[in-house]
């Protein structure tokens, strides 16, 4: 009998080492694995976060200049810079080329309605504020600008800076604004 109770607690220890060794212990080793990662991810976390807050933190624009669209274009459904338009634009092209930075080329309408003349190819006053900037952003390219630093945004009225509802408002509110943000 005694001789059987040293088997049942043979076979019992035998068990417990197979258990541990298929069961427990590949648990065991992935925990510390997973642990192991969990600290990497969090050192990279705290990272990416301290780069997020120094972005957060952002700079004023190194440059900024603003132009109508009356200065720029021949009419509102006009998409050519005029003569004195681009005597305007190329004398700040030195400038933009020294400045290190991207170059947002951003279009803004006011609140009237699209002109007839073209309402078949835009939908909505941020397409035709794009359309605007792109222009200029194209001009800006062709006169050596690299690409590589021209961003095109249309805000259309969204972000107005006079009252759109006097005429002087309206004017001021239809505007490209070149801007230099550090990199």
């Amino acid at each position: 009998m005694r001789f059987i109770g040293w088997i049942f607690s043979l076979l019992i220890l035998i068990v417990f080492i197979l258990f541990y060794n298929l069961r427990y212990n590949p648990l065991h080793n992935e925990l510390i694995k997973i642990k192991q990662e969990n600290l990497l991810w969090q050192s990279q976390i705290k990272e990416l976060e301290g780069k997020l807050a120094r972005l957060s933190t952002t700079k004023e624009p190194i440059f900024k200049q603003t132009y109508l669209w009356d200065e720029l274009f021949a009419g509102p459904a006009s998409f050519s810079l005029t003569q004195p338009a681009q005597v305007m634009l190329k004398e700040i092209v030195p400038r933009l080329q020294e400045l290190e930075g991207e170059i947002i080329i951003a279009g803004h309408c006011d609140n009237t309605a699209i002109p007839p003349e073209l309402q078949s190819k835009y939908n909505s006053v941020r397409e035709l504020s794009f359309a605007k900037a792109l222009a200029v952003l194209n001009c800006l390219e062709s006169w050596g600008i690299a690409k590589e630093r021209l961003v095109c945004i249309g805000y259309g009225n969204i972000r107005p800076i006079a009252d759109d509802n006097l005429e002087t408002g309206r004017v001021q509110n239809r505007r490209i604004e070149i801007i230099v943000n550090p990199f």
